[in-house]
This record gives C-alpha cells, structure tokens and sequence, in this order.
C-alpha cells in the first residue's frame, strides 16, 4: 500500500489539521491540539490527536495513551501518533518535570510510579 500523500495542512489558535488522501476517495486526517491540563501534581502538557473523516470513525471512541520513560517527552511519540492518530484518538503525556510538563508540586510523591500513575488517570 502507498504512503498517504499530504493534502493540506491549516493551523488554528490552538490546534492544527493535516488531510490525507487515501483510501480511494474517502478523506482522512486528525486534528492535533496541545493543551495543559492540571492535575493535583503539575500542570501538564498533552497532545490529543482525533481523527477526521470516515476512515477514522470505527475507532476513534478507543483511545491509545502513549507514555514516554525517563528524561524523555511526548514528542518521541510524533510519528506514531501521525499514523494511528488517523484512526483513534491518541493522547501524548509528558510526565511531571519532563518536556513541556511542569514541575512536581511535591516531588516525593509525584516523581515515582505511583505518582505517575495517579497524574495520568487525573489527564
């Protein structure tokens, strides 16, 4: 199967679009938004994708929760998320005192897998 060829990109305030061609005539594509969202240990940075499309509409209800590990960001998860973000929402964490993230408001309890854990179900 052919790579997807790149329709168009538009960029908004806060998210921005990219459309594919692909699969005969249907359209496809995800809406990408970065945000923060705080939580009772940091503020932290996320992105979202959701697809676009009728390609996408089967699975977009199951998420895919990507984590990086340590003295990383969500941004090791770009190319992933530009595949699966076509057919299921994807949802990109940089953990508390990573990437874009905060840091820890009580780094005892935060910067451990329990805390990690707790600051991903608050997301």
């Amino acid at each position: 199967m052919a790579a997807p060829s790149l329709d168009s990109i538009s960029i908004g305030k806060d998210d921005f679009v990219i459309t594919l061609a692909h699969r005969g005539t249907k359209e496809i594509g995800a809406v990408y938004v970065d945000r923060k969202v705080t939580t009772s240990h940091c503020e932290l940075s996320v992105t979202v994708t959701k697809p676009q499309g009728e390609a996408g509409a089967d699975l977009a209800e199951l998420p895919m929760l990507f984590i990086h590990g340590n003295s990383s960001c969500k941004e090791v998860f770009r190319h992933q998320m530009q595949v699966f973000g076509l057919q299921r929402t994807c949802i990109a964490i940089d953990l508390p005192g990573h990437g874009q993230s905060d840091d820890a408001i009580e780094p005892v309890s935060t910067y451990n897998m329990v805390g990690y854990a707790d600051a991903m179900l608050q997301v």
